[in-house]
């Protein structure tokens, strides 16, 4: 799929598992093989004018999530395990202060690398609300190419088993110029993904407004609608670089448009990290996944 949006937002569960979401996964720029370089970034595609975007609605306490049959899960349909989704969500990671360093390897059309360093504080302010942020750098190198450096920041809420992701902020350096995209979920995302029974699925329609400025791009506004489905496909052991990890199998397909694609992540138990994500590009029938090297939590490894 070419809409670099959108491989921003399915390859996103890499980035601390779940802590929100877009903005830093190692997919987020991409690069051009023909001029040994990252591709500068594409200008947004034109759309009907938004009006000023008010501050998003406070989001109402969670409710409990009913159990329903999944589909087959777009990852291969793992058979659901037992064990809570729960527990793989760390809320130290969103509701204390935290740094976390991950290391990724990269397989697919393009190999390389991608390297995050994050801090968690539980107070920051987005669009009026409070809310907790993870502010970092991602450093994604492809190989032959020269290293992408994307500056992230993530806003979100913890609603008991709930994360609200708000919305985020990048800047993404290429070819001597940086873009800044600030997107605002339009009402606030509410991931429910860690309230599911093992084979029990939640569906959401996202709104989100964002604005891209600078290099050679002129400001320009645009709204999305993207619908997002995740199955809890139940436990797995999953063996990377890193080590052998027990997860939750999370499969995710998402849609904009017209288009549509899927992604399977494994998310560590007790950890709250992706130890492994699979993105599964239909336009172009590749896959690119994502496996720990190394990961730290306050500087121990997990």
């Amino acid at each position: 799929m070419a809409d670099s949006r959108f491989r921003l937002s399915i390859l996103a569960f890499a980035l601390l598992g779940t802590l929100t979401a877009c903005g830093g996964s190692s997919s987020s720029s991409s690069a051009n093989p023909e001029e040994g370089g990252p591709a500068p970034v594409e200008p947004v595609p034109p759309v009907d004018p938004v009006a000023p975007v008010d501050p998003v609605a406070p989001v109402a306490p969670v409710d409990p999530v009913e159990p329903e049959p999944a589909e087959p899960g777009p990852g291969g349909g793992a058979t659901p395990g037992t064990g809570a989704a729960a527990d793989c969500l760390n809320g130290s990671l969103y509701d204390a202060t935290a740094t976390v360093s991950l290391e990724y390897t990269i397989i697919g059309p393009l190999s390389g690398t991608s390297k995050s360093d994050y801090t968690i504080t539980p107070s920051a302010i987005f669009e009026g609300q409070a809310s907790s942020k993870a502010q970092g750098t991602v450093t994604t190198t492809y190989t032959g190419q020269a290293p992408i450096v994307t500056n992230v920041q993530n806003f979100f809420q913890m609603d008991g088993l709930a994360v609200n992701d708000l919305g985020n902020i990048t800047e993404t350096s290429s070819l001597g110029s940086v873009y800044t995209t600030r997107t605002v979920n339009d009402p606030a995302y509410r991931d429910l993904k860690f309230t599911l029974a093992a084979g029990a699925s939640d569906e959401q329609t996202i709104g989100r407004v964002t604005t891209v400025s600078g290099g050679i791009v002129p400001e320009t506004t645009v709204r999305t609608t993207e619908t997002r489905r995740v199955t809890y496909a139940g436990r797995e052991t999953v063996t990377v670089p890193a080590g052998t990890f027990e997860t939750c199998r999370f499969d995710f397909t998402v849609a904009i448009g017209a288009e549509s694609d899927t992604a399977t992540d494994w998310v560590a138990v007790g950890k709250g990290l992706s130890v492994k994500s699979v993105a599964r590009d239909t336009d172009t029938a590749t896959e690119t996944t994502l496996e720990l090297t190394s990961g730290r939590i306050n500087g121990a490894p997990i």
